[in-house]
């Protein structure tokens, strides 16, 4: 209560319930979502809620194009863990609710009349549990600006991420790709250079730019972990650079590595050497000290040489990402957890891999090439020199194929 309380005028404000507009999400706030989503899906049947709201009903922007006939829609197909919005009798559900902390998501049919009756359900929820709208008194429980100016279409944006719901795929946005191609051209040069430097905070945001990216190309989630062990090295030989050239941050890991000796004394008296225990002051040093050796660490402005495999993976990404034949958009099935449609097997050994399936009635086999098997386990006992490959990788590669 004391890190939201506020003064107005000559009146102390001591919050005992959740702040509306705060950006983390407590673990109490879990309860009010669910009975948000809840009560909205319960309200659906109420028809008297859409003339009670209808004021801001009216508001909704409607894409022109929705209930075209020539719209072409990408079939669902039900399985074990997706049997559709249909009850038994064949009659539409109620429009079920799922919150993202305090954005309500739903979607619907084109039926003017039910998509109406959903966000009229919504808006009646949050007014039940949280209170209604009384600005004099307190800030609005619902986001209106969401609300009205999110249009009802088939291709939306919501919580950054572009949702196709006629071809039901999903894409991060196209603005947001680019943004990260022109990084790779700008900063990394398109894996171009053999003399390309670059800097910690540098790999930490291509870092968080591809992973948003990955979301919806699962592709480069299979090139990001090498990137990551390079981000790693670079972590490490900044923290090198840092005691071999700085004193103070030789200093502050001292003071940290002292610490870490008494982490299992108790907070108050001595332990049972006589030794006095770590007091609140040593705690509050102790943190800060941590908190400095990671800041330099990550702020360091010592320049690292991108090595052949990060440049190659840079080359590869910051290709794919323009490549007019991979397809951006990826399938909400994909997505989802779903019984597969097919299963297939794989498996290698040292001199060759093969797969199968059943399901969709093909078998492979392919033998290592020599070049290949000549640098197996069979003929290189260590890989002190980095040419040894691995049965992991060699599993890895039959994975691929099947």
């Amino acid at each position: 209560m004391g890190a939201f309380s506020y003064i107005i005028s000559s009146t102390l404000f001591l919050q005992c319930a959740l702040t509306f507009g705060s950006d983390f999400s407590p673990a109490s706030w879990e309860v009010l979502r669910r009975i948000i989503e809840i009560l909205a899906e319960s309200m659906f049947r109420d028809s008297s809620l859409r003339e009670k709201h209808r004021s801001i009903l009216d508001k909704l922007a409607w894409q022109r194009s929705l209930g075209s006939t020539k719209a072409k829609f990408v079939a669902a197909t039900p399985d074990g863990k997706n049997k559709g919005v249909r009850d038994a009798a064949g009659e539409d559900v109620d429009t079920p609710h799922d919150m993202f902390v305090d954005d309500d998501l739903y979607a619907d049919v084109c039926d003017k009349t039910r998509v109406e009756q959903a966000g009229a359900a919504s808006v009646e929820a949050i007014f039940t549990v949280l209170g209604h709208s009384e600005l004099a008194a307190r800030q609005d429980p619902i986001s209106w600006d969401k609300f009205v100016e999110m249009p009802v279409d088939w291709r939306n944006r919501a919580l950054g991420t572009d949702i196709d719901t006629r071809r039901l795929a999903a894409r991060t946005p196209e603005s947001y790709t680019k943004r990260t191609v022109a990084i790779l051209e700008k900063t990394w040069h398109g894996g171009n250079s053999t003399r390309h430097t670059f800097l910690i905070n540098e790999a930490e945001v291509l870092a968080g730019r591809l992973g948003y990216n990955a979301d919806t190309q699962p592709w480069l989630k299979f090139v990001m972990s090498s990137m990551y062990a390079s981000l790693a090295h670079a972590l490490g030989s900044s923290r090198a650079h840092l005691v071999r050239t700085d004193r103070d941050f030789r200093a502050l890991i001292k003071h940290v590595r002292k610490d870490l000796r008494f982490h299992r004394i108790r907070d108050e008296g001595d332990d049972a050497h006589g030794k006095p225990a770590r007091t609140s002051d040593s705690k509050r040093e102790h943190g800060f000290a941590l908190s400095q050796t990671s800041k330099r660490i990550h702020h360091s402005r010592k320049r690292f040489q991108m090595n052949r495999t990060l440049r190659r993976e840079v080359k590869l990404v910051h290709h794919a990402l323009q490549s007019k034949w991979i397809d951006p958009w990826r399938p909400l099935g994909h997505m989802i957890p779903r019984d597969p449609s097919a299963t297939a097997w794989s498996d290698s050994s040292l001199s060759a891999a093969g797969g199968f399936s059943y399901d969709m009635g093909f078998w492979w086999y392919i033998e290592w090439p020599q070049d290949i098997a000549q640098r197996t386990l069979r003929f290189v006992s260590s890989n002190k020199d980095g040419a040894l490959v691995t049965m992991n990788t060699l599993e890895y590669a039959s994975l691929i194929v099947n």
